[in-house]
């Protein structure tokens, strides 16, 4: 493209503004301002002059800008051409800006995540323990559901499947998400446990509103039928010539299903090869004449093959004249029974025509009925449907904030790569500006930061915040609280609960509601996004794992259970956020005058360390603004702590590693238990505590932040299920502490 002799393109660099944690950044060039030359107008198609048909303001243009050395500053950018007046004015853009734009309106469903659609039944519930390639698993946990039920008569307790939510493996989606955009990605949060075992639930409950059905046999009713007062055999009554009183009336064999013939040979029954779900869907219509001693209807016929006992259950009653029909029925069958389908008169309860004739002699039953049967496969669990309102760039920027990560793109090819804080302030990339540096400004507070900055979660209930965290800063002046990072997934609630023999975490996807006659009716929530963790557990004893619905059952003892460790936003903030705690709580920010080559810019490094001579510290860089060739470019630095300095006297900032960390007491007192210990670590000293119960290996883990040389700690929500002791481990900043563990028993609280 032309551009006048004299004219400068400035251009901005920056991927990711300290000043806040919510966004990312890509450099730009300032507006471009091309004289409207031939060689541009023909360029651009034309663009403005009259007729034109150019499509250059509505697409993505590819632009790489050169300096007048051939240094490419920006290679294959994206040119958004803004408008025209005297000139084109248009801005380029760099960096990160194509993959998001890539993303920009497209949601998770878009990603093409079809291998976590699936049928849900118990056979498939249990296939995501032991199949653990799956992207998708059934993690136990309590869904505030009717997760574990009695059946009638029983007195095993037992898993109910029904009340199960799948999770999907946050790491898929995020290979899918790179796959769509035709990016790869590297950085070693992505090898850590933290990150593969991450896994985000189904937003809504799994119900019978979607089943996946084998057709099994059609059936179809038209002639109008005339009763008398004599009956089938089949009903231990007297002797009949009315068989029509059933709808099944044509017999056929199926891999999944058969007839049953009656004695006299007609075919007036089903039976199924497999205990399941099973459905029958009628629809038509139904003629019965007025009848003021009569409440017609439709009834399943249940027959016990073993013991010939037969029970009625009604589909549809209080038929009167014409009735157009449209039914769904479901119902559970085992391969010791047979099924029909009945017309009957419901005036004195479910039972069939009697003697004292609930049919008025030679009344004429008129209609026409289609009749599908069906076995319910499974309930249908259709991620692309339920993902389809997540935009794919808010899942790129929770996992983003949530390992508090900066990501740079390659310049010549479609990689990102993706730094911790933790990286970006330990690393030994450091750059020594000493020369051609003025400084202009230093500056005390940086961003839109507060006293307190908070990182929340979502909740079910209003003004919860027990899994929040926040950043403090010391720092009267600043104002008093701020949101810096909102998630959109919801937290687990605060409160955790046993089933059969182990504590789990609530995640909520039901509301309880308990009616006058004791029933408890459960209502689906929806759009509740959670993250947890899958752990591998083994059950003390075979328990029983059954589908109430489905009329399946089955025994286990391996599965995977939930795990909220590490999770919470002040764990997230320990783990990957505390070196903004360092930068925040003394904030300089330093903005310097400095020349740069085109070389220089061409081949910039936002991953390097700053040390300025001439004030003797540590920077990294936020911020190069608007650089222009041959002129000096204001640059802003923000001060941190260099953590990987070698330091005699204070190890770089942090405080030494211990030698010594003894558990000398323990007490309990209810659920709460409090440790006493020893230890040569100045203070403040952030402990990883984690416990394991000796029998069956279960594990909890929690922080603790000591600030002071308080020589105890308590934890208050240890799992006690019984008097089972447990080994105590403590870990300082992810190092070992080389002192012996502390086994102690906990009584059951």
């Amino acid at each position: 493209m032309d551009l006048d002799s004299d004219y400068a393109v400035s251009k901005t660099l920056q991927v990711n503004d300290i000043g806040s944690l919510s966004t990312r950044q890509s450099s730009l060039t300032s507006k471009i301002k091309l004289p409207k030359t031939t060689t541009n107008l023909a360029a651009l198609g034309f663009l403005s002059v009259g007729g034109n048909t150019s499509n250059i303001p509505y697409q993505r243009n590819n632009a790489t800008l050169l300096d007048e050395t051939g240094e490419a500053l920006i290679y294959n950018g994206w040119a958004d051409v803004i408008k025209t007046n005297k000139a084109i004015e248009m801005t380029v853009y760099d960096g990160i800006y194509d993959f998001q734009k890539t993303l920009e309106n497209k949601t998770l469903t878009d990603m093409g995540l079809s291998e976590l659609n699936h049928l849900k039944n118990l056979h498939n519930v249990l296939e995501t323990w032991s199949a653990t390639t799956l992207p998708y698993r059934y993690n136990i946990a309590d869904y505030n559901g009717k997760t574990i039920f009695h059946y009638s008569g029983a007195t095993t307790t037992r898993f109910n499947i029904d009340y199960f939510i799948p999770a999907a493996k946050v790491e898929f989606i995020w290979n899918k998400i790179f796959n769509y955009a035709g990016y790869t990605y590297d950085g070693s949060i992505f090898q850590t446990e933290d990150f593969k075992n991450l896994w985000m639930t189904y937003p809504k409950p799994v119900g019978s509103t979607n089943q996946a059905l084998e057709f099994i046999n059609h059936q179809d009713w038209t002639d109008p039928l005339s009763f008398s007062t004599t009956f089938p055999t089949d009903f231990g009554f007297a002797v009949a010539t009315v068989y029509e009183s059933t709808l099944l009336t044509q017999c056929f064999t199926s891999t999944a299903a058969t007839s049953v013939q009656q004695t006299d040979g007609h075919c007036r029954a089903i039976k199924v090869d497999a205990d399941g779900l099973y459905r029958f869907n009628i629809e038509g219509s139904l003629y019965f004449p007025p009848n003021a001693n009569a409440s017609y209807g439709i009834a399943l016929q249940r027959v016990n093959l073993s013991t010939n006992v037969v029970t009625y259950t009604p589909i549809v009653q209080g038929i009167t004249g014409a009735t157009d029909l449209d039914i769904s029925y479901s119902f559970t069958m085992t391969d010791e029974e047979r099924v029909g389908l009945h017309l009957m008169n419901f005036q004195y309860g479910n039972i069939p025509f009697t003697t004292n004739s609930h049919w008025q002699p030679n009344q004429v039953v008129g209609g026409n009925l289609d009749i599908d049967f069906y076995k319910v496969l499974g309930d249908v669990v259709n991620f692309d449907e339920a993902l389809i309102e997540f935009k794919a760039t808010d899942f790129v920027m929770e996992i983003i904030k949530r390992y508090g990560l900066t990501m740079y793109k390659d310049k010549y090819t479609k990689k990102l790569t993706f730094l911790t804080l933790g990286q970006l302030l330990t690393t030994d990339n450091i750059d020594l500006w000493d020369e051609d540096i003025e400084i202009v400004e230093e500056e005390y507070s940086y961003g839109n930061y507060a006293q307190q900055n908070l990182f929340t979660y979502k909740y079910n209930e209003d003004n919860a915040s027990h899994f929040n965290g926040s950043i403090a800063i010391l720092n009267p002046n600043l104002k008093d609280e701020n949101t810096v990072i909102s998630s959109k997934f919801y937290a687990p609630e605060a409160y955790d609960r046993y089933l059969i023999g182990k504590r789990f975490r609530v995640y909520k996807f039901w509301d309880k509601e308990v009616k006058d006659d004791g029933e408890v009716e459960y209502k689906p929530l929806d759009k509740r996004f959670y993250l947890m963790r899958s752990e591998p557990y083994i059950m003390p004893l075979t328990t029983n794992i059954d589908s109430e619905a489905f009329g399946q059952t089955t025994t286990f003892k391996n599965c995977y259970v939930e795990n909220y460790n590490r999770m919470g936003m002040t764990d997230v903030i320990e783990d990957y956020y505390l070196p903004m705690q360092g930068i925040l709580n003394r904030s300089k920010v330093v903005t310097v005058n400095k020349w740069f080559t085109s070389k220089e810019i061409t081949d910039f490094d936002f991953r390097k360390l700053i040390y300025l001579e001439k004030l003797g510290e540590y920077f990294i860089i936020n911020k190069v603004a608007d650089y222009v060739v041959g002129k000096p470019t204001k640059t802003e630095l923000v001060n941190v702590k260099f953590f990987a300095e070698e330091d005699d006297d204070n190890n770089g900032g942090n405080p030494p590693e211990p030698q010594v960390f003894q558990i000398t007491n323990m007490t309990q007192s209810g659920c709460s238990v409090t440790f006493n210990f020893e230890t040569d670590t100045p203070f403040p000293i952030l402990l990883y505590i984690t416990a394991t119960e000796v029998l069956f290996g279960q594990v909890f883990g929690t922080a603790m932040w000591l600030p002071d040389a308080t020589t105890t700690f308590t934890i208050t929500d240890l799992p006690v299920p019984a008097n089972y002791h447990w080994v105590l481990n403590a870990s300082y900043l992810g190092g070992n502490i080389a002192t012996p563990n502390y086994t102690f028993l906990l009584n059951p609280c």
